[in-house]
């Protein structure tokens, strides 16, 4: 025990014998008080204090709650004996939750009525109203001949006429042109030795004959000895001997060639576009 305790001790003793008409409060156990405590006579007691068995208090003295302390042992407890045939449950036991949210009832939509068919005459078989049916008649497709193919010898532009075409007489430097066709060459093969220009229209490359070839032939001087249209790839010509100058023109396509007719030969020029 400190000096302080003491001190409190004698304090409260002296206090008691100051007053001895007052009956004093002795204490049966150790008290430790858990707040400040003012005994009569303005005497403070702070908190934790031990108060000894056998303390005598003031009379009048309040004491708040208070832990009371022992040297002795608790008293323990006799265990607990389980019977010999109980088994021990492991088992816990389960919880049973309430919600207390309220329940909804939810009610499903009823379902679509099926549509009912209502007959005027029940039990009596139904006649449909006859149908009128309409046949489409699909037009026929008239597919004209496919065109035959001509020969490369052939020319690309044909005359209505298959005869050679001969220049009348009187007209100055005679000529006749053709060559369409088998018949045609034929017929200026027999007449070729009375000519001595012999001139020849032809596609470049492929070697087609051609046809409507616009010819002029000019003199020395410019002056224009003929003009005229070739019916076919050949075109045959009697000339003076002398120095000419040629000219022809297909599709606005213009070629020009100096030639030169000997008194005993004859000269052959080709032109191809």
């Amino acid at each position: 025990m400190n000096y302080r305790y003491l001190l409190l001790l004698l304090a409260i003793t002296n206090s008691v014998v100051a007053a001895p008409d007052m009956v004093g409060m002795e204490l049966s156990a150790e008290v430790v008080l858990s707040v400040d405590t003012t005994l009569p006579g303005g005497i403070v007691l702070p908190a934790g204090t031990r108060l000894p068995a056998g303390t005598v208090l003031p009379a009048g003295t309040v004491l708040p709650l208070a832990t009371p302390t022992s040297d002795e042992p608790p008293e323990e407890l006799p265990p607990v004996e389980a019977a010999d045939d109980a088994p021990i449950s492991t088992e816990v036991p389960e919880l049973e939750t309430k919600s207390t949210a309220p329940e909804l009832e939810v009610t499903p939509p009823a379902a679509p009525a099926e549509p009912t068919l209502s007959l005027p005459n029940a039990g009596q078989p139904l006649r449909l109203p006859p149908v009128r049916l309409e046949s489409h008649r699909i037009p026929q497709l008239t597919v004209p001949p496919a065109a035959e193919e001509q020969p490369t010898e052939d020319i690309e532009a044909k005359s209505t006429d298959n005869a050679p075409e001969v220049a009348p007489a009187g007209d100055g430097v005679p000529y006749v042109s053709g060559g369409i066709g088998a018949s045609e060459r034929e017929e200026l093969a027999q007449v070729k030795s009375d000519y001595n220009l012999y001139l020849l229209f032809a596609a470049q490359g492929s070697g087609a004959y051609l046809a409507d070839v616009k010819v002029k032939i000019f003199d020395a001087t410019g002056t224009t000895l003929l003009a005229a249209i070739s019916k076919g790839p050949w075109f045959y010509a009697r000339l003076a001997p002398g120095q000419y100058r040629l000219r022809v023109n297909y599709a606005d396509q213009i070629q020009a060639q100096e030639v030169r007719i000997t008194a005993n030969g004859a000269v052959q020029v080709s032109f191809y576009w």
